[in-house]
């Protein structure tokens, strides 16, 4: 069974991460 409270974690962090990277290639664009 997975733990939920470590796979929402992950989730968490993979998405600011994601946010991040795509904020960066937008600043980098202009």
């Amino acid at each position: 069974m997975l733990d939920k409270t470590g796979l929402i974690g992950s989730f968490f962090g993979l998405t600011k991460f994601f946010f991040i990277s795509i904020t960066y290639l937008k600043r980098n664009k202009k």
